[in-house]
């Protein structure tokens, strides 16, 4: 009950229930049906639907820095969650985990890119956070769709443009052309991203966004680098003409040939569904 009364954010059901001393013992108690979760980080997954029930649990004395499983703490859940008030009254009451890393490597600061809630990101940052290097909180903020975020972290950590992260050995900038973030796309551009840098694994952010369907994406990034596909005579041998092809996206395609990527559709439409192993649904430019 303890533990319901503080997701649920009721705040005074939870009073009351605190106020009876077997059921105030329950107050860091994990909870097997929630995962092991205590009150606190259930109230703090709730971001500020829950930020009145943290606000009773911590005045009661509830332990700010316990962790569920994956070493996730109630900072990550509030930050992931937005509940900035609870993000800090948490790191007011435990000031080691600001940079404290997940076992999937991710810091609060990540997590609060990540669900694209720049209040927290303003509070971590306010606080001297740096996150860490798995995947970084410019790559998170790229993925988060939040043109906000990636500006406040374009300015406070700006080495991380250039850097490859050591989840997938990508840029912010080819997490923004996958993810389908155009205004951080264009935000990352602005501020000296190279669009045709590579990623580990040797592709550019053209051909990320090309394989995943994202027209808009592409046509920035050819309007940026200034790209043109002159000279292209086989349409196969043209990377991100084969990744439109591959992914199904018709516009993708005619953005590219608009670029001068050309060579004859038909060999192009059938070395894609031969890769494939089916229909791509390109047969309508034909």
């Amino acid at each position: 009950s303890v533990h319901v009364a503080a997701l649920a954010g009721h705040v005074e059901p939870l009073r009351q229930l605190l106020s009876v001393p077997h059921l105030a013992d329950l107050l860091d108690a994990p909870a097997s049906a929630f995962g092991g979760a205590t009150a606190l980080l259930l109230a703090a997954s709730r971001g500020e639907a829950a930020a009145g029930t943290a606000d009773v649990l911590l005045d009661a004395g509830a332990c700010a820095s316990a962790l569920l499983r994956g070493g996730v703490s109630a900072a990550h859940l509030a930050a992931w969650s937005g509940g900035v008030r609870t993000l800090s009254r948490v790191l007011d009451a435990a000031p080691e985990l600001l940079d404290a890393p997940s076992a999937a490597g991710l810091s609060p600061l990540e997590c609060a890119a990540l669900g694209a809630h720049e209040e927290c990101v303003d509070a971590l940052l306010a606080r001297g956070a740096s996150g860490g290097r798995e995947l970084p909180a410019l790559h998170c903020a790229a993925l988060g769709g939040s043109d906000a975020c990636v500006a406040k972290l374009l300015a406070s950590h700006p080495g991380q443009m250039g850097e490859l992260s050591a989840a997938a050995g990508w840029m912010p900038l080819h997490t923004a052309a996958a993810a389908a973030s155009l205004g951080a796309v264009r935000l990352l551009l602005e501020a000296g991203a190279g669009a045709d840098a590579l990623t580990a694994d040797g592709m550019s952010a053209l051909e990320l966004a090309c394989a995943c369907g994202h027209a808009d994406v592409a046509a920035e990034l050819l309007h940026w680098s200034g790209k043109t596909f002159a000279g292209s005579h086989e349409a196969t041998e043209c990377g991100p003409l084969l990744c439109a092809a591959l992914s199904g996206d018709a516009e993708c395609v005619r953005v590219l040939r608009a670029h001068g990527a050309g060579g004859e559709l038909p060999s192009l439409v059938e070395a894609a569904e031969r890769l494939h192993g089916g229909d791509v649904g390109l047969r309508a430019l034909l």
